[in-house]
């Protein structure tokens, strides 16, 4: 794993333990777990597909854990796009 390109890792989980909302927090886990199996070399995998998949700079989990709880917050639109709508109210 390469510890090196992940910050406030610790931080990350701390805060995905704070957050209440059962349905919100589960994705948030669950996006966490995708993220940090992206600095898994899994087995069978070539150095090279290995450092495809890393990012370029470190990555700060305690900013994507806040982004994720936003984003899944958001419940009706995150509805509204699984179910292949247009979502029209962009939170930026």
């Amino acid at each position: 794993m390469e510890i090196n390109l992940l910050v406030n890792t610790d931080k990350a989980y701390e805060y995905s333990q704070t957050i209440t909302g059962p349905v919100v927090k589960q994705l948030v886990e669950f996006a966490h777990g995708l993220a940090m199996m992206q600095f898994v070399k899994l087995p069978g995998m070539s150095d090279e597909e290995y450092q495809e998949q890393l990012p370029e700079k470190p990555l700060d989990m305690l900013f994507y854990i806040k982004l994720m709880e936003k984003l899944f917050s958001q419940k009706e639109n995150v509805r509204l796009g699984l179910a292949g709508e247009n979502i029209k109210d962009f939170p930026y």
